[in-house]
Order: structure tokens, then C-alpha cells, then sequence
């Protein structure tokens, strides 16, 4: 969550919580015991991201 919010450009939105809590969330929750990142764009999102450097890789423009 850290990471995310560290990296989200201006405008992005980050949410957080536990699967299904949110509709946003809804089948998104840990990849493998840890926790995961889904960087959407529109209506769009990538594959689960579960470290900081693909996470920078996905959220760069």
C-alpha cells in the first residue's frame, strides 16, 4: 500500500482493503500469501503485482 501510494501520479486513485470489501476489490485479493497490486486504467487492469519494482513498471505513464 505504501509503495503504491508513493508511486500513484497525481489524480490516481489508490485503494486498499481486504478482497471482495470493496466493489473495486471484488475478486482481487493476495497472489501466493502476498499482497497484491492491480494497476487500472479505465476499465482495464494488469495481472496481480505483488513486488515494488513492477509495480513501478505498471503504474509509469
Amino acid at each position: 500500500m505504501a509503495e503504491a501510494r508513493r508511486l500513484a501520479p497525481g489524480g490516481a486513485v489508490v485503494v486498499t482493503g481486504e478482497k471482495d470489501s470493496h466493489p473495486l476489490l471484488e475478486g482481487r485479493g493476495p497472489v501466493d500469501g502476498r499482497a497484491a497490486a492491480y494497476v487500472c486504467r479505465g476499465t482495464v487492469c494488469s495481472l496481480p503485482v505483488t513486488d515494488g519494482e513492477t509495480l513501478a513498471t505498471e503504474i509509469a505513464p
